[in-house]
C-alpha cells in the first residue's frame, strides 16, 4: 500500500504535470486504472483536456475500425451537430462495402477521411466531446465495460461449445453426398456417425476478443440511434440494422445480441430506452472461474504489443463463417441453404480457426501428430460432420425445401 505521504505528494502535483503524465499512457486499461486509484488524476481528466487524452490514448489501444465506432457512438449519444440519421448510420457501419461479396475474405476498408455527412466523418472525440470532460470520463467507463462484457461473452459461447455432441463418419466414403444424381440426393444420404466430445479450449485471443467487442459496440451504436429516433416517435429495432445481405460482421452484431439477450434474459431484440446512456450494457454474466478467461486488460493493451499478423486477420471474415458459406450454397451440401444461426449460437462469429481444429471440425494445417485424431479428412466428412450441429428439427425442414426444389424442377436444384 502506497505510503501516506506518497498521496500526499501526487495530490500536490500540479495540473499540468499530471497532464503530462496521462498523456504518456498508451493503454486505455492502465489509464481507466490510474484515474480509478487517483482522485486528483481523475479530476484533472473530467476537465477540458479529457476529450484529447481519451481520444490519444484510444488510438494507440483500438484498431481503427472500434475507434471509428465509439467515435460515432458518442456522436449520436450527445447529439454532435450534424445529427447522424439512422439510414446513414446503417449504410456506413452496418452494411458490407460496396463489392464486398458474400463468403470472400476481402480487407475491411479504414474509415474515411473527414467529410461534412458521412457516418465516419467525424473529427475525432475531441470535436464530439468538445470541453465536456465528464463525457470523456463516462465514455471511458463504457469503454472498459465493454471489454468487460466481450470477455464474458467469449466464456458463455465457450460454454456453449463444450455442451455439444458432434459426430464423425464411421465409414468414410468417397461417394457419399454426391451432386448431380436426382435419385440419391445429398440430403437423403445416410450414413452411420461416431459421436465425440470436443477437446475443451480455455484461453481465447485478442482476435476474438476484438470481435465481440466490435459486436457489442455496433449494437451499443444500434441502441443509442434507437433511443435518438424515440424521442422523435420513431420506433427502430435490431432488425432494421441486421436485415442486410449475409456478412460475416453482422453476425458479429447478432452474436452479441444473443449473449445479452441470455445475461439480461430477454429476448434477442435487447435494444430499447434504458435512464442511464452511460451505463451499458446493464447486466453482465460474470466471469466464471472454472475457464482461464481472456482478461479485458488485454483487449485494451496498446497495439504496438499486438503482433501485426494478429492485426491482419481482424480484417477478415472468421473461418467459421467461411465454411458456414461454402455449407450453404456448395451443390453437393445436405443441408443446402441453412441458416447462420445454429453455428451463430456457438459463436462461430468469432471463433478463430485453430478453435475449429480444435473442436475437430475443419482438416488441421499442421498434421496431426502419430496416433491422434485426424478431424475431418474429406469433404464428405466435413459435410457429416458440420450436418451434425444443425438441429434435428432444422434438418428436417431444409430436406423437406429441397425435396420440394427438386420435384418442381424435375432435377437437382443448382442455387
Amino acid at each position: 500500500m502506497m505510503p501516506l505521504a506518497s498521496c500526499a505528494c501526487l495530490g500536490a502535483l500540479p495540473s499540468e504535470l499530471i497532464c503530462e503524465i496521462l498523456a504518456r499512457i498508451d493503454s486505455v486499461a492502465s489509464l481507466y486504472s490510474v484515474l480509478t486509484a487517483w482522485p486528483r488524476a481523475n479530476l484533472v481528466f473530467s476537465s477540458s483536456i479529457g476529450p484529447v487524452l481519451l481520444a490519444r490514448t484510444l488510438e494507440e489501444s483500438l484498431p481503427g475500425q472500434l475507434v471509428s465506432l465509439v467515435s460515432a457512438t458518442a456522436r449520436v449519444m450527445l447529439q454532435t451537430e450534424p445529427v447522424l440519421s439512422p439510414e446513414a448510420v446503417r449504410d456506413g457501419y452496418f452494411r458490407p462495402p460496396k463489392g464486398r461479396h458474400v463468403g470472400r475474405a476481402q480487407p475491411i476498408p479504414q474509415p474515411s477521411p473527414p467529410a461534412a455527412d458521412t457516418p465516419a466523418a467525424d473529427a475525432g472525440l475531441p470535436f464530439i466531446l468538445g470541453n465536456n470532460g465528464q463525457a470523456a470520463r463516462r465514455l471511458l467507463g463504457q469503454v472498459v465495460r465493454i471489454a468487460r462484457a466481450a470477455t464474458a461473452c467469449l466464456e458463455h459461447y465457450s460454454t456453449q461449445c463444450r455442451l455439444i455432441t458432434p459426430q464423425h463418419l464411421v465409414r468414410p466414403r468417397r461417394n457419399l453426398y454426391r451432386h448431380g444424381d436426382s435419385r440419391r440426393p445429398p440430403w437423403r444420404e445416410t450414413a452411420a456417425g461416431r459421436p465425440y466430445v470436443p477437446p475443451e479450449f480455455h484461453c481465447c485471443s485478442w482476435q476474438e476478443g476484438q470481435r465481440a467487442m466490435r459486436g457489442l459496440w455496433r449494437l451499443r451504436l444500434a441502441e443509442a440511434l434507437a433511443q435518438s429516433a424515440a424521442e422523435r416517435n420513431v420506433s427502430l429495432d435490431l432488425f432494421f440494422f441486421a436485415d442486410s445481405e449475409p456478412w460475416g460482421e453482422q453476425d458479429e452484431l447478432l452474436t452479441a445480441a444473443e449473449y445479452l439477450g441470455y445475461s439480461q434474459n430477454a429476448p434477442l431484440n435487447p435494444i430499447r430506452p434504458k435512464d442511464d446512456i452511460w451505463c451499458w450494457p446493464v447486466a453482465v454474466v460474470k466471469a466464471s472461474t472454472a475457464t482461464a478467461s481472456l482478461p479485458w486488460e488485454t483487449l485494451l493493451s496498446p497495439l504496438h504489443e499486438v503482433d501485426t499478423r494478429s492485426r491482419g486477420t481482424l480484417r477478415l471474415a472468421t473461418a467459421g463463417w467461411q465454411h458456414w458459406v461454402r455449407l450453404a450454397s456448395h451443390p453437393a451440401s445436405p443441408v443446402r441453404g441453412v441458416p447462420f444461426w445454429p453455428f451463430r449460437h456457438l459463436g462461430f462469429a468469432l471463433w478463430d480457426r485453430e478453435k475449429l481444429e480444435t473442436m475437430q471440425l475443419v482438416p488441421l494445417e499442421v498434421k496431426a501428430t502419430q496416433g491422434g485424431d485426424r478431424g475431418v479428412a474429406s469433404q464428405a466428412e466435413w459435410f457429416f460432420t458440420w450436418r451434425s450441429l444443425v438441429p434435428a428439427g432444422l434438418r428436417t425442414e431444409i430436406e423437406e425445401r429441397l425435396d420440394r426444389d427438386l420435384e418442381g424442377c424435375g432435377q437437382d436444384v443448382r442455387d
